[in-house]
């Protein structure tokens, strides 16, 4: 399919990569996994979609020239442009917004620090939303949930109703956009966009995802990571 041909070739991307890394003691985005950094590999993936038009990478206002450059060559095929961040994750998030062209119908977003994105589970959440206003990948809860309060547990929560959420997210943008900007007025900060359509009544899907997906978020995961990789690619 030649980019740009229908709909679905309007999609542009948000990569979040303006956070600091405090549990994992640094920003892990811009360290290097199997020499290549963490945010390039991200990139890489998403540059494979014949349905990204646009990729939106949100970083550290003081980053923006260095990681430029460092970025320069990493997709021949779609057209990547750095912005700055905000002070949280979605006025990063809404920066990238603004970032985007007017032809983006659909945006996607994805956290920089799941390097284990894959290409069909972009295509699943940009294809749902035909029928929803938005569509994300998760995972089922497989252990016991409890809900605690001051070290005891107050009840058992049902899990077969309990999903992780992951990225890749991607929805309808002026839907987005009205959810971004309805948190903003009224100064709720939510713990993921999905979160922020779901408030204001908005239908989004849930797409299986796989427990691969990891997120990096501690030096533990960092590890898990690169034997994950190791095992993959050798």
């Amino acid at each position: 399919m030649e980019r740009g041909s229908d709909n679905k070739s309007f999609t542009g991307v948000i990569i979040p990569a303006a956070g600091q890394g405090t549990r994992f003691g640094g920003k892990k985005q811009f360290k290097s996994f199997d020499n290549t950094k963490l945010l390039t590999h991200v990139i890489t993936v998403f540059s494979q979609s014949e349905s990204i038009s646009e990729i939106v990478v949100v970083v550290p206002k003081n980053y923006i020239e260095k990681i430029r450059a460092q970025m320069q060559g990493t997709s021949e095929k779609t057209n990547v442009n750095f912005v700055s961040g905000g002070k949280k994750r979605q006025d990063s998030v809404f920066n990238g917004m603004n970032a985007l062209s007017e032809k983006c119908k659909f945006v996607c977003i994805h956290d920089a620090v799941r390097p284990f994105v894959t290409v069909s589970m972009i295509e699943k959440t940009i294809n749902a939303c035909d029928q929803y206003d938005g569509a994300i990948i998760a995972v089922p809860a497989k252990d016991t949930l409890k809900k605690v309060k001051i070290g005891r547990i107050q009840s058992t929560v049902n899990r077969n109703e309990i999903w992780h959420a992951q990225t890749p997210q991607t929805f309808r943008r002026k839907k987005l956009e009205n959810a971004l900007r309805s948190a903003k007025e009224e100064d709720i900060t939510g713990s993921d966009e999905a979160f922020l359509l779901e408030r204001l009544g908005y239908n989004v899907a849930v797409i299986e995802g796989t427990f691969d997906n990891l997120k990096i978020t501690t030096p533990d995961d960092w590890r898990t990571a690169e034997a994950m990789w190791k095992i993959r690619h050798g």
